[in-house]
């Protein structure tokens, strides 16, 4: 009887903990940018070359796996510039608040070697404030790449940015965010290499307790 009434207690608080992350996860996470994964084609989201550049976007939903939906971005460049700045792909304006946390956060993909991209997030005007940047490198497997930083200044015209001048072979977007507060995994794929997450250690352990292992 003892040992029965430990298990109800142990599952009540497997439950409550688990029913919190997802609680939390829905609550907490809402997207600042529109059309994130272009179900609208381009609806909200800028193109721009400069000097030597030369690249086009286009929408796929044949040759690479969406993310999300059925639509991917697909930026085939023929000559990348001679600068990491004369080609971006962007969305903005929209406001960020002074002292909160962001998150941008990209499903990104390439066919060949891994391409060099840089997310940015800045002032949509002169000056040109930057508010965040991290160069990644995309390969030949869909994955997650995010930056989170600290909002230092209001800003009621701030935009996202991806720089693609410094890649050389085409590029492949997906499943684009910006949102409050640190990165979450929103499962929306799987990642490659993924650890377990916390909750499905305490699914997995409490399948042990039921069994009596």
């Amino acid at each position: 009887m003892r040992r029965r009434y430990i298990l109800t207690i142990l599952a009540l608080v497997l439950v409550a903990c688990i029913n919190a992350w997802a609680v939390d996860d829905e609550e907490e996470h809402v997207n600042i940018l529109q059309n994130e994964g272009f179900e609208i084609q381009f609806e909200n989201w800028l193109f721009w070359t400069e000097g030597k550049a030369v690249a086009e976007r286009l929408i796929d939903n044949k040759e690479k796996d969406p993310i999300d939906g059925e639509n991917v971005a697909f930026v085939e460049i023929h000559n990348s510039g001679a600068g990491g700045n004369e080609i971006q792909f962007y969305q903005g304006p929209f406001a960020l608040e002074k002292d909160k946390t962001y998150t941008l956060s990209v499903w990104g993909k390439t066919d060949d070697d891994p391409q060099p991209v840089e997310l940015r997030v800045l002032k949509h005007e002169d000056p040109w404030t930057g508010y965040a940047v991290k160069l990644v490198k995309f390969t030949d497997t869909w994955d997650e790449y995010s930056v989170t930083f600290d909002q230092t200044v209001d800003d009621n015209v701030a935009r996202m940015d991806l720089f693609l001048g410094n890649a050389e072979n085409g590029i492949w977007i997906d499943h684009v965010w910006l949102y409050e507060g640190e990165y979450f995994n929103d499962d929306v794929h799987e990642l490659p290499g993924q650890p377990v997450e916390a909750r499905d250690r305490i699914i997995g352990l409490w399948g042990r307790i039921k069994r009596g292992l």
